[in-house]
């Protein structure tokens, strides 16, 4: 059966171009669409003529588009000739297609693989010179590269490493990526050394490779096995394991909530370590998690009030009257207190005997410029305390005196 015949189908003549030379296939139209090709221009009519000289001009609208790869062509029912033409190559890198499903009864052109038929077109066109007079060309049949068509993974391993086909469509194989048309490479899990980020994230999306030269989440994002960077839970968000919680040394998964782990207390959103006493800090948990009675003053880490350093440990500050074994356990509470007889009292100052009694100032500080006037028969246990009323710059002067004071 003649192809100008063929009803309903069209007559499809694939052309491949290479380093100059050529080749026609012919195929109908239901085997073409099968293998991807889809249409560049609606079904045109071609100027009336001999079958060889339409064929031809068909032929020639093809070349002269750079995105035509092959064409259709018969005789339509009315007795018209028409050409379409048709692009999306199977095979991008030229040279020929790997693979075309064929329909069984149809004629074909297939010069490439020694048939004359086809060379007569070919000649009258005056596209291809290189072509032998046999109509056969020297062209290989090419082999698919990264995002050609497919019907196998065999076809796309044959000339791409690691590819297979999914979805008719050369690819890289899972964890591997396009390093060119024709090369796969793996990719590089965390933790691992790169040079690209690309490496990266074909393993695990959203990594990054850093300026060390290793694979690794950014800061800020935790690696979930799944095969991805996801962002750090905050303090008190709810989690499911230790790492979404981020830093691992100092926070942890507590009761299904981020906490910070012992000896770290939370500071505006993040877990910092205990102070010691002099250390600079924020709040007071960060001191008194290290030393008890603490606080943070001025942004250092002291005493609480009330309490006074003894050797780095905070003791409590004592009343008047109150037992006491330091100094300090009294000054801290009152600068005039002092610890006699394990007892927080006034201070005294070294007295005076005028005429058998004993004078003195107390409830003053240690320059005995102030104070009480108080006074007891010499060598008695007890001070009495003398009254004020009455008691004048005379007085006072007249006293000063008396106890060697101006």
């Amino acid at each position: 059966m003649s192809p100008e015949t063929v009803r309903p189908r069209l007559l499809v003549a694939v052309l491949m171009l290479q380093d100059g030379r050529c080749a026609v296939e012919s195929h109908s139209a239901a085997g073409l669409h099968r293998s991807g090709l889809l249409p560049l221009t609606p079904l045109q009519t071609v100027p009336a003529g001999p079958t060889l000289a339409r064929r031809a001009h068909c032929l020639a609208r093809c070349v002269r588009r750079a995105d035509c790869v092959s064409f259709n062509y018969g005789q339509l029912p009315d007795g018209t000739a028409g050409c379409q033409l048709l692009g999306k190559a199977l095979c991008q890198a030229g040279g020929g297609f790997s693979e075309l499903q064929r329909d069984a009864g149809v004629n074909y052109f297939d010069v490439y693989r020694g048939s004359t038929v086809g060379a007569a077109e070919m000649a009258q066109a005056a596209l291809w010179t290189e072509c032998e007079t046999t109509g056969r060309c020297a062209v290989p049949l090419c082999q698919p590269v990264a995002g050609d068509y497919c019907t196998s993974s065999a076809v796309c391993a044959a000339s791409i490493t690691n590819a297979q086909c999914t979805s008719s469509t050369c690819q890289c194989t899972s964890d591997h990526w396009l390093n060119s048309p024709t090369e796969c490479l793996p990719g590089v899990a965390i933790g691992a050394a790169c040079t690209q980020l690309i490496e990266c994230q074909t393993i695990t999306s959203g990594s990054e490779c850093s300026s060390g030269g290793l694979c690794a989440c950014p800061a800020g994002t935790w690696h979930n096995p799944d095969g991805s960077c996801l962002p750090v839970k905050a303090l008190g968000e709810a989690c499911s394991v230790d790492p979404e919680c981020g830093d691992e040394t100092t926070t942890y998964c507590s009761s299904a909530v981020c906490t910070c782990r012992a000896n770290y207390v939370a500071v505006n959103g993040v877990c910092e370590p205990g102070k010691a006493m002099g250390a600079a800090c924020t709040i007071s948990a960060e001191c008194t998690m290290v030393t008890a009675n603490t606080a943070c003053t001025s942004g250092v880490c002291a005493c609480a009030s009330g309490y006074w350093n003894n050797g780095g440990t905070c003791r409590q500050s004592v009343p008047f009257g109150g037992a006491c074994t330091y100094q300090e356990d009294c000054s801290s509470y009152n600068s005039k207190f002092i610890c006699s007889g394990g007892t927080c009292g006034d201070f005294g100052c070294t007295p005076v005997i005028v005429s058998g009694y004993e004078y003195r100032l107390a409830g003053g500080d240690s320059s005995c410029l102030s104070g009480r006037v108080e006074v007891r028969p010499q060598g008695a246990a007890t001070w009495g305390q003398v009254c004020d009323d009455g008691w004048g710059t005379e007085d006072a002067t007249v006293f000063c005196r008396s106890i060697g004071r101006t």
